[in-house]
C-alpha cells in the first residue's frame, strides 16, 4: 500500500509547462481536478498517472505547438472546466466512469490512455474512443 501524500495529487502533475503562472479561476479548476483524482487514488491505492502531455495548456501554448487553442485542456480559465490524459489501471477508471466529475471521456485506443474533460454535454456524460491523435473521437455511449 502507498502512504497518504503519495497519493495526492498536486497542481504541477497537471502542469504541461512548469512554473506556470494562474488566474484564480484556473487554479480552482486545477485544483478541483487534484481532489478528484486524489480520491481516485486514494481510492485505488495506487498511483494515477496522469500524461505529461496532457493537464493544463495555456491558448498560446496551443497555438505555438501548431494547434488550434480551442483544446478542452485550454479551458482551464472556465470555470468548471479543463481536461486532463490518465495513463491508468483498469480498476481505477472504473471508479473514473462511475463519478459523475468528467462530463466526456475518450479512449485513445492506440495512444492507451484517457482524456477525460468537464466540456458541458446537455446533461449526459458522454464516452468516445478514437484511433490515434489525429483521427475523430466516435461516440460509444452516454454513461450513467
Amino acid at each position: 500500500m502507498i502512504s497518504a501524500p503519495d497519493l495526492k495529487v498536486t497542481i504541477p502533475e497537471l502542469l504541461i509547462i512548469p512554473d506556470l503562472t494562474f488566474s484564480a479561476v484556473e487554479a480552482q479548476n486545477a485544483m478541483e481536478h487534484c481532489v478528484f483524482l486524489s480520491q481516485i487514488r486514494s481510492q485505488s491505492g495506487k498511483p494515477l498517472v496522469i500524461s505529461k502531455n496532457s493537464g493544463i495548456r495555456p491558448k498560446w501554448f496551443e497555438k505555438m505547438k501548431g494547434r488550434s487553442g480551442t483544446s478542452e485542456h485550454s479551458t482551464y480559465n472556465i470555470p468548471g472546466r479543463g481536461a486532463v490524459d490518465i495513463v491508468y489501471e483498469s480498476y481505477q477508471f472504473d471508479l473514473i466512469l462511475h463519478s459523475s466529475f468528467y462530463t466526456r471521456i475518450c479512449y485513445y485506443t492506440s495512444n492507451g490512455f484517457y482524456h477525460c474533460d468537464r466540456k458541458p454535454t446537455k446533461g449526459n456524460r458522454l464516452y468516445f474512443e478514437c484511433d490515434s491523435l489525429t483521427s475523430d473521437w466516435e461516440f460509444k455511449k452516454i454513461l450513467q
